[in-house]
């Protein structure tokens, strides 16, 4: 509708008049703060000319904004900075293209901005949405600044921003850096599927809650640079990150992570899941892949899932890890055994040089197998185990193979067998190492014939010779192939 001079308010007309200029209306000692969203919206679409040289633009502090502020598909050339303003409807700048918008420290039912476009930063530093803040598809090309901002709709989706590209970062931290006793809080869900922050995401000290629901969906988003969600970050509820890419750093370090978190099929190049305390819920790395994992025992949780989950290095801080330990973290796998999580880490190992851990890792992986097969090859595989570790501890074989040339020697000294032939010198060693090795190597076991139950540890030595001999053959093949 046209506006005149008559038509509007004491508040309105020093809007109207502050306009050309970008002059801020303070409003906060106004005895009548209330402005229609309407006239916002008239100086917004271009009601009035602008003045060459000047530098037009709507700044408004402690007004109470009344009606719909509809700028739904407008083209607007103007900033719009709103401080300390309670607006009563959900503002609609859906499909609309826009200079920067501020609202600091305002209070909004909502906000729509369905495939809008920002040439400039989107701010909304301290401000109460109670309502969905609704951002798919729109493109800003400066900043996305939710500093000290509280997102509030529970049981919703707070932020509905499927599709965003932030050409520049998303901040949700104070300018410092530092730990804020005021930051961005959500009471529902934070989506973000198929976002594309082209500046990273600063998330730190963020406080996320939907218990009972998504804290963060970010399936298939893609960031460039550093997403960093720790020093005091907490989310109740899970995380989804599922085919997520991060080129750069994602961090959780130091964060509470109260629920489940998903990252199956990312790729991050650099993974911190150094929290502050145990993940409670599934950590699902699921053919994820990144080039360093940054982890610690102690925030380790309960239950993981590593099928497929490749690295280049793992960085545990300044604590060792141990093989073993590291044995036990495979073991929390909810999906049971898988052989790739035990390759992949033997496989660490090995290009680090530590052949022995490798090895460790490898027999494991086949004691783990193990228990998947049935009684007849468990039986086989228990053999190979005792006598030869799967062909990883071949000194195994060399050690039975001494015992039963001692037991040999005693009992052959104590119970000598009798002569075949002519009469030999009997040598109780070299008789049971002729017994031992799968072929007669010095005659000895048909020269001499043993005498009573001695009878049946001859037959013994002879089938464990042949049983060792064969482990080792098999189990070193074996782990040859694999190697």
């Amino acid at each position: 509708m046209p506006f005149t001079p008559d038509s509007l308010t004491a508040a309105e007309q020093k809007l109207w008049h502050a306009f050309p200029d970008g002059t801020v209306v303070d409003l906060r000692d106004a005895p009548e703060p209330k402005i229609r969203a309407e006239v916002i919206a008239a100086l917004l679409r271009g009601v009035l000319p602008i003045e060459p040289g000047k530098a037009p633009a709507v700044r408004l502090r402690a007004a109470q904004i009344t009606g719909l502020l509809n700028l739904n598909c407008a083209s607007i050339a103007v900033p719009l900075w709103l401080e300390a303003c309670q607006l009563d409807e959900a503002p609609d700048f859906a499909e609309s293209s826009t200079r920067s918008i501020s609202m600091l420290d305002c209070q909004l039912p909502g906000f729509r901005g369905k495939l809008m476009r920002v040439d400039g930063q989107l701010s909304f530093n301290q401000s109460v949405i109670k309502g969905r803040l609704a951002l798919t598809r729109a493109t800003v090309t400066g900043e996305l600044e939710l500093r000290g901002t509280h997102l509030i709709n529970p049981g919703d989706w707070a932020l509905f921003a499927g599709g965003l590209t932030v050409e520049s970062a998303v901040f949700g931290v104070s300018y410092s850096g530092l730990p804020s006793p005021n930051p961005l809080t959500v009471h529902g869900g934070f989506r973000l599927v198929g976002a594309r922050l082209l500046g990273g995401a600063f998330l730190d000290g963020t406080q996320l809650h939907n218990p009972d629901g998504i804290a963060f969906h970010g399936d298939n988003m893609h960031v460039f640079g550093r997403m960093l969600c720790g020093s005091g970050f907490r989310a109740e509820g899970t995380i989804q990150l599922p085919r997520a890419r991060v080129e750069g750093e994602l961090s959780f370090a130091d964060g509470n992570l109260i629920g489940a978190l998903s990252l199956n099929n990312a790729i991050i190049d650099d993974l911190n899941l150094r929290t502050a305390q145990p993940i409670s819920g599934l950590v699902d790395l699921r053919h994820a892949r990144c080039a360093v994992l940054r982890d610690a025992p102690q925030s380790w949780p309960a239950a993981v899932a590593l099928d497929g989950f490749a690295y280049d290095a793992i960085e545990a801080g300044p604590t060792r890890v141990t093989v073993v330990e590291r044995l036990k973290w495979l073991r929390r796998d909810q999906d049971g055994y898988r052989p790739q999580p035990y390759e992949q880490l033997a496989g660490l190992y090995r290009k680090l040089g530590a052949d022995a851990d490798a090895h460790r890792v490898l027999l494991e992986k086949q004691r783990r197998h193990r228990h998947e097969l049935r009684l007849p090859t468990r039986i086989v595989g228990h053999l190979l185990d005792w006598t030869v570790g799967y062909g990883y501890r071949p000194w195994r074989a060399a050690a039975w193979f001494a015992f039963a040339l001692i037991v040999g020697t005693l009992v052959f000294s104590a119970i000598p067998p009798l002569p075949a032939g002519p009469a030999r010198h009997f040598d109780a060693t070299m008789y049971t190492l002729d017994l031992l090795l799968p072929v007669s190597a010095f005659g000895l076991r048909d020269a001499f014939a043993p005498v009573g139950t001695t009878r049946w540890l001859a037959y013994g030595l002879t089938a464990a010779g042949w049983l060792l001999a064969t482990a080792l053959i098999t189990g070193v093949t074996r782990a040859l192939r694999r190697e």
